[in-house]
């Protein structure tokens, strides 16, 4: 564990890093899945592309060289009731020493980091292959780094000292260099991260070759510099720059071939052909590296290339896949249904068995309603009075995710207003500061406010007389939000307000949310979002932005708000405060009835058997 770090009011700090243990996606512990494996007999082994003639079976399968065969796969006989078994060829060791993964579609499965600009998906293999140098641990709320030792940090000057016995696959010792010409690779080619470089950085250079000294633009741009820290993957520029044109903009960066698939992370390349993507498990020969760390890796990870979707279902059906890949954009008990419908057509599919089918929750987010506090909802008292209405959406979370694993099952009223970045044992919400929702309290909260019930109808007028009409906007996600959305709207129409839910589309749902242009709106952090994420999303309520003058008042604690993300900025790479930093913001969301959570979800990442699920990997995912 890393020591507590001083932070003074120079802002000086000087932080030894945990080193990290390799562990960024739930499959750190995939070789549990090793001794369920071993209690198979495997009924069907299904080659990922099929040719017209398939290879013949070999009892001990080796790494071949792959060619490509030509031809059309074709499926299996799907009218015969029994399908002959065949062997995996060209595969290294035995089944239980491979965790095998499936994309839905092949051009899914990339090795190339700058084909996708905006996220990066856990399971791709060049999350494996390569590293960053810094991970944020939401399960401890630290930074931990297989490359960085430590980090100083004086006001708008930063150095990076790097181990000095880290390598790439091929032995080549990764040193400063590497790491800024790897930063100018990103911002020369225009790559997102390097426009966020330039965004926060106004100089860097290597002093020797195991530091990296960096002038921010300003101090607050720490917390842009860390986003860029964990996305950047660094590369050996030795090959990258051999290999690239003169003035390479991204289009050739993601054109790139031959790739040189050569990095620093927990597993190598050791071939890709027509069938499969092998790579293997690396273990660095430094003394700072902990090489226990690899002791839950599978020896191999295995991404097979599956040319008919079908093949694909099956060889999942009978545990010859772990993972089939296929993210949804229905939420995962929907994306569960589509999936047995579509396992029930196949010949080979025991109905009884329909239960060994789950759906993989991959990052978590959170849910919730945003209030608008310098709308028709400026005073407090308005704010109070819907929330201690909706806090009786006490099953708002199952409505949105009935019987679906990995759904963390919090009563709305003690849910965190933050996302996934608070470890959930790190629960602090008082219940003393969220609304009362009995009738009477409620009404006390209408009382204190300028509103009033009219009494005749029932209507909430405004102090003009006037009827409050509030809207209320959510996004077209799916039928579940649709209808807990609804639900809420409802809720306070039965208590005397008039709400208009309004339907739109994701896009003007953002416009909404960034012009601050609504009354209540449904709003959900990143999936896995960082500090730096966390800090842009709060941003959008009005008065938190950075420029804003908005002052505190009785209604609202704006410049409070505001010094709290400043904080936050300033302590993100203080371990010893960043988390009590954090904490103090939740509960600012709550004092100041800006939030009422919803729920925790999380994105639909993958199709996974019993076995997988069974080995307990799926509750292990919450760590990465």
């Amino acid at each position: 564990m890393p020591s507590p770090v001083d932070h003074d009011k120079i802002k000086h700090m000087k932080c030894k890093l945990r080193q990290k243990t390799k562990s960024r996606t739930g499959l750190a512990l995939a070789s549990k899945l090793a001794s369920f494996l071993l209690l198979l007999i495997f009924a069907l082994n299904l080659l990922p592309a099929c040719n017209e003639s398939s290879p013949p079976a070999s009892e001990e399968p080796t790494i071949t060289e792959g060619t490509s065969t030509g031809g059309e796969p074709s499926l299996p006989d799907l009218d015969n009731d029994v399908i002959e078994a065949s062997f995996y060829v060209g595969l290294p060791d035995e089944r239980e020493d491979r965790f095998s993964i499936a994309y839905a579609e092949i051009d899914d499965l990339s090795l190339n980091p700058f084909l996708n600009e905006e996220s990066n998906d856990t399971f791709k293999p060049y999350n494996f292959i390569y590293e960053t140098l810094l991970n944020y641990n939401k399960s401890n709320g630290i930074y931990e780094s297989g490359i960085v030792d430590s980090i100083d940090l004086r006001g708008r000057e930063l150095v990076l000292h790097l181990y000095n016995d880290i390598s790439f696959h091929n032995g080549f010792n990764l040193a400063a260099n590497d790491i800024v010409q790897t930063f100018e690779l990103y911002q020369s080619a225009g790559h997102v991260l390097g426009r966020l470089l330039d965004e926060a950085v106004q100089s860097y250079s290597m002093s020797d070759n195991y530091k990296v000294e960096i002038t921010l633009v300003d101090e607050d741009a720490i917390v842009t510099l860390l986003d860029c820290l964990e996305r950047v993957y660094i590369l050996p520029y030795q090959l990258w720059g051999a290999r690239l044109p003169a003035n390479s903009d991204l289009s050739v960066l993601q054109e790139l071939s031959p790739l040189p698939t050569i990095g620093s992370g927990p597993y190598r390349l050791v071939r890709q052909d027509n069938f499969a993507v092998i790579l293997e498990k690396f273990v660095q020969l430094s003394e700072n590296a902990d090489a226990s760390a690899f002791d839950d890796y599978p020896e191999y990870l295995i991404y097979h290339k599956y040319q008919i979707d079908e093949l694909a279902l099956a060889a999942l059906a009978h545990s010859d896949l772990d993972l089939l890949l296929r993210p949804e954009a229905t939420h995962p008990d929907e994306s569960r249904e589509n999936y047995l419908e579509t396992f029930g057509n196949l010949p080979f599919w025991e109905a009884e068995t329909s239960d060994s089918i789950y759906t993989l929750a991959a990052q978590e987010k959170r849910l919730g309603i945003a209030f608008n506090p310098l709308s028709q909802l400026e005073e407090i008292a308005t704010r109070k009075y819907i929330q201690s209405i909706l806090l009786r959406l006490d099953d708002a979370q199952e409505s949105l995710y009935p019987n679906v694993p990995n759904i963390v099952a919090l009563p709305v009223g003690n849910q965190l207003t933050l996302p996934s970045i608070l470890p959930h044992t790190l629960t602090r919400t008082d219940y003393q500061l969220l609304p009362d929702t009995s009738p009477q309290v409620s009404n006390s909260y209408l009382e204190e406010s300028s509103w009033e019930r009219d009494p005749q109808t029932g209507i909430i007028l405004d102090e003009n007389g006037e009827t409050v009409e509030l809207v209320f906007y959510y996004p077209i996600i799916s039928t579940e939000l649709t209808s807990v959305c609804r639900q809420a709207a409802s809720l306070l129409e039965e208590n005397g307000l008039t709400v208009t839910a309004r339907e739109v589309s994701v896009n003007e749902w953002q416009l909404r949310l960034q012009n601050q242009d609504y009354d209540l709106i449904y709003m959900e952090s990143l999936p896995d979002e960082n500090i730096a994420q966390l800090i842009s999303r709060l941003q959008l309520w009005p008065g938190l932005e950075p420029d804003s003058d908005l002052a505190d008042s009785s209604d609202y604690a704006a410049e409070s708000g505001r010094q709290l993300l400043q904080q936050c900025r300033n302590d993100a790479l203080n371990f010893a405060s960043i988390i009590p930093r954090l904490q103090d913001l939740n509960i600012f969301l709550i004092e100041n009835n800006l939030f009422l959570p919803l729920g925790i979800a999380y994105d639909t990442g993958a199709v996974g058997n019993d076995l997988y699920f069974s080995s307990d990997l799926s509750k292990k995912l919450e760590q990465y």
